[in-house]
């Protein structure tokens, strides 16, 4: 994700998603938080950074496995 929104090809996601994101990550369910992400789809072509910032829009804690279903469209979010 981080390389995609890099070479610019998000900058049509920031437009029409327009939010900040936290995304923690566990290694199973109930588990704590392994890694937190912000995903920035509001400023510029978009970007990912690692850890949290206090002035994203949400914030969602999932597995890797949930997460990458979400990001393929196939997890109803």
């Amino acid at each position: 994700m981080r390389v995609f929104l890099e070479r610019g090809e998000g900058a049509h996601l920031t437009k029409k998603i327009a939010g900040v994101y936290n995304f923690s990550i566990t290694r199973k369910k109930g588990a704590p938080p392994a890694k937190t992400w912000t995903i920035d789809l509001k400023n510029g072509n978009g970007c990912v950074t690692e850890g949290e910032t206090k002035t994203a829009d949400a914030g969602f804690t999932m597995t890797d496995n949930d997460f990458d279903l979400l990001c393929q469209g196939k997890l109803n979010p």
